[in-house]
């Protein structure tokens, strides 16, 4: 797998979210709405801190398909193919007794020629499911945090926090005789345990 590079397009306070907690949950209720099935695919994602100092935060996903068409043949989600965006990772971190706060963390843009290469897309036949990792610095999250609401975000213990895995394929893949999968996919908010910032 290549190193992981990303870049923050966004960053804004949830000013729907209560700082008491209530309407935070509603919030993370309804962004976890957004995950179902879709035109026969799901996409679902789990995150965990890895590495031997913590310092990485592992998404690992699943996509699969029970569609009408098998097999499902999509574009990777992937932060380290230049794919523009169509994949994203959004950190949600909220300080104690604070609003969330968001990251946005999208693929890469092809600098050069547009091109997308076959190995680019997955094949999942039906029953089966496509596993992958996504890897994330908690260093890289923390130093936009700490740099967009230093008021906010201190040195110390880590904010509550929380990912989000997005999937928005417009890739077909016909220059490569595919018909790919397209559509949005979203998996759950999942909560990160940090034991260090």
């Amino acid at each position: 797998m290549k190193p992981f590079i990303a870049a923050a397009l966004f960053f804004v306070p949830l000013a729907a979210c209560g700082a008491d907690g209530t309407k935070d949950d509603s919030f993370y209720e309804t962004r976890s709405s957004l995950s179902r099935r879709v035109n026969g695919a799901k996409l679902v994602a789990t995150a965990a801190v890895s590495g031997t100092d913590a310092d990485k935060i592992e998404i690992r996903w699943t996509l699969d398909y029970e569609g009408p068409r098998p097999p499902l043949v999509i574009l990777a989600p992937s932060l380290s193919l230049a794919t523009n965006g169509q994949t994203e990772v959004i950190v949600y971190a909220q300080p104690k007794g604070g609003k969330p706060h968001q990251m946005s963390l999208p693929s890469p843009p092809q600098l050069d020629k547009p091109r997308v290469l076959t190995d680019w897309f997955l094949t999942v036949e039906k029953g089966k499911a496509a596993q992958g990792l996504i890897q994330i610095r908690v260093a890289e999250v923390k130093e936009f945090f700490l740099k967009n609401w230093p008021e906010r975000f201190k040195e110390g213990p880590p904010p509550q926090v929380r990912i989000q895995l997005v999937h928005k394929p417009t890739e077909r893949g016909q220059a490569h005789g595919l018909d790919a999968w397209t559509g949005e996919l979203y998996s759950a908010v999942v909560l990160i345990e940090l034991k260090k910032w």
